[in-house]
């Protein structure tokens, strides 16, 4: 970093001191935020990707045909690897009119941007953006999201149209975050086309306050390089070039050294050679004594942190509308939430069910639902994932998960966990050291005995995905976390779920079953009978009615085979009318495993490749990639083949057992229990007779010869 470098980092350090710096983010910020965990950008967050993703939407949603004039228009603008401005605000001009015409914007913002802060990975731009607004610092963005306000940092959202909270901003009265281009709360605010440009050029309100900023404050963009793609960000800095000749150069544009990003007016401040780099620096510019952001902080994280640290909980599905709400009305829920009756539970809280029955989704709902009801609480979350990797299953990653979340929420505890990270480092002579599952909760359990910051939720799903002596541990050190806090006079509380065995109890703690519970019966009544309605447009309501009712009845709570039910109906339906369907419904039987078994066995078109892919699944020591299961059981000699492709096939080959993940470039079957069903019984051996008597000595030796002929493919081709 040069002279010029450090001279710029003290203009803004100076601005902040002076209560007089904003920033300005833009897409960047966003991208970096939701991230997969291997550092893959979400592309329909782009502007490019998000454009895509709206024409997309029409599609799907039925209110635009795929062949449609103005859509196909839209798509030609924009296959061009590097559009224009002028081809992107066409494009999005054409989108915006479909969706006006189809009454669609509304619904195709909120699909996009209601649930985005469930796909924050990264949180740590987000944090140090609202530790700069804590310290002075006012937010405007130009993205669409919430993530600055409700939906992760809880900020004032302060919108584009309204006067007053606007003269309140610029006055110094109104602390929040400004969107210049709208938000998708306010549809009709939102900024998408050259048309709606002229709406920020003609307001009165916007322009004052750009010209106020511009005028008498430093402005730093940050995310607004090379990624943002929004071209109404450089109608912006136009507006600045020739309306502000005569501001001296104080303004700042945050770039990679790999950025070309160039601007009159906006002076360039490298930050790094990549978004990893970006946090650190924008810590530094705050001088928080309290978290140095140098390489030491990053390599302390790093060595807590891991790549599908949040895959399980991305993954699993989100509740059905209307359903899962009565967990918050239950008397359980309601004693442990409000801490009642406390030295006969501990504040711990264990939701118990069969396989299949719904449990994750219902954990998942919770923890939406508490981070609403407890915005000033810390809340904790781990969900244990037997189909993924090592650490995703074991004590080791679930204590290294709940360390890293504490920590990135706690400075002091970052302080404290730094001190022990740079002893450790020092002893054992390495860059980034390994943890021990003792040390990590020796550094827990000593936080909690004398806990007296903010309150603390914990949350573990899937207690049982650990094997037996592991739950039992986990269970132990729980109980443990419990009895201190109590004693400390914190407030902790622990939600627990598992299945029903392996059999393990806490002496203090509340509990219920889910498959008992009433509500959650009609919870699977109203999915199936709105999945059946939606599908089944048409058919008479009583028919409808009537197979929903004994689907409910033949359910015993257990949801995955509900789902399982409905999409063989649907196959049913679309191949016969309702007669099919209703002789599939006759056929399926109650048992889920059974139910397994007649979804694998119907057919015996591909079974060969049904089976060996089951088997990659089944027995790989890590979870493969779609790419690599699908090239292991297929003969596929091309080297380019479509994703869309590749997951269609794995979905027909494995008979729907088998997914690929959300934002994870790995496959899994579709739960624990396809896994246990496929290993009990000698169930291979049905599917496969020429396994003969050891079928998963056998399975490992067919795995072997895929591998060897795909080596002599190699080395002959």
């Amino acid at each position: 970093m040069d002279d010029l470098d450090l001279h710029r980092i003290d203009q803004i350090k100076a601005a902040l001191k002076d209560k007089k710096l904003v920033i300005v983010t833009g897409s960047g910020v966003t991208l970096n935020a939701t991230a997969t965990l291997s550092g893959d950008a979400l592309d329909e967050l782009s502007w490019t990707g998000l454009i895509n993703h709206g024409l997309d939407f029409l599609v799907k949603s039925g209110k635009v045909e795929a062949d449609d004039d103005d859509l196909r228009n839209a798509r030609k603008k924009l296959k061009d690897p590097k559009p224009s401005s002028k081809q992107l605000l066409r494009a999005a001009g054409r989108l915006k009119e479909l969706l006006e015409d189809t009454d669609q914007l509304s619904n195709w913002l909120d699909y996009r941007f209601g649930k985005l802060s469930k796909q924050v990975r990264h949180p740590g731009i987000l944090n140090v953006l609202k530790s700069f607004h804590e310290n002075g610092t006012q937010l405007l963005t130009t993205n669409y999201d919430d993530l600055l306000e409700e939906g992760y940092c809880k900020l004032t959202r302060i919108g584009r149209m309204d006067h007053q909270q606007l003269r309140k901003f610029q006055s110094g009265n109104l602390r929040g975050v400004v969107h210049l281009h709208g938000s998708f709360h306010d549809p009709n605010d939102v900024i998408l086309d050259a048309t709606d440009y002229y709406k920020i050029a003609s307001s009165n309100d916007i322009q004052e306050l750009l010209r106020s900023i511009w005028n008498t404050h430093t402005i730093l963009f940050v995310g607004c390089g090379s990624g943002l793609e929004d071209p109404n960000f450089g109608a912006l800095l136009d507006w600045a070039k020739e309306d502000q000749k005569n501001i001296a150069d104080r303004h700042f544009l945050l770039v990679s050294t790999e950025d070309r990003f160039d601007f009159p007016r906006l002076m360039r401040l490298e930050f790094g050679t990549s978004y990893a780099d970006l946090v650190p620096f924008l810590q530094r510019l705050l001088d928080d004594p309290r978290r140095p952001a140098a390489g030491p902080a990053s390599d302390c994280l790093n060595s807590i942190g891991f790549p599908d640290i949040n895959a399980r909980r991305l993954n699993i599905a989100d509740a059905h509308p209307d359903t899962c709400d009565w967990l918050f009305q239950t008397a359980e829920f309601i004693e442990w939430r409000d801490r009642t009756d406390l030295p006969n539970h501990n504040g711990v809280l264990w939701i118990k069910g069969k396989p299949g029955v719904g449990k994750s989704t219902l954990m998942k709902h919770a923890l939406d639902h508490l981070e609403n009801i407890f915005a000033d609480h810390s809340i904790i979350s781990y969900f244990f994932n037997a189909r993924g990797g090592i650490l995703e299953k074991s004590p080791l990653g679930m204590l290294r998960s709940i360390v890293y979340q504490l920590v990135n929420k706690d400075a002091v505890l970052y302080e404290h966990f730094l001190s022990m990270f740079r002893e450790k480092k020092r002893l054992q002579r390495q860059e980034v050291p390994e943890w021990q599952e003792s040390e990590l909760k020796d550094f827990i359990m000593s936080e909690i005995r004398q806990w007296k910051r903010k309150p603390l939720v914990l949350l573990l799903d899937a207690l049982d995905e650990c094997n037996e002596p592991n739950v039992r541990e986990v269970v132990r050190f729980l109980e443990d976390l419990s009895i201190y806090a109590v004693r400390a006079g914190g407030t902790l509380r622990t939600c627990l779920s598992s299945r029903h065995y392996p059999h393990v109890s806490i002496k203090k703690s509340l509990e219920f079953t889910v498959e008992r519970i009433r509500d959650h019966d009609k919870d699977i009544a109203r999915y199936t009978q709105e999945r059946l309605i939606q599908m089944y447009d048409g058919v008479d309501r009583e028919d409808i009615h009537n197979v929903t009712k004994e689907i409910r009845e033949r359910a015993n709570g257990i949801f995955l085979w509900v789902v399982l039910v409905v999409s063989l109906l649907n196959i049913a339906y679309d191949k016969g009318r309702v007669e099919a369907m209703h002789k599939t419904l006759e056929e399926v039987p109650n048992d889920l495993e059974e139910l397994f078994n007649t979804i694998l066995s119907k057919g015996d078109e591909h079974k060969d490749e049904t089976t060996l892919m089951l088997q990659w699944v089944l027995f790989s020591r890590r979870p493969l990639g779609p790419e690599e299961l699908f090239f292991a059981v297929t003969n596929w000699i091309e080297p380019k083949v479509s994703s869309e492709v590749i997951h269609r096939r794995i979905t027909e080959s494995s008979r729907g057992l088998i997914e690929v993940r959300k934002g994870y470039a790995s496959v899994q079957f579709i739960h624990l229990s396809v896994k246990d069903f496929l290993l009990r019984n000698r169930r291979l051996l049905t599917l496969d007779p020429t396994l003969g008597p050891e079928p998963i000595s056998a399975s490992h030796g067919r795995l072997w010869a895929c591998c060897w002929a795909c080596i002599e493919r190699v080395n002959t081709g």
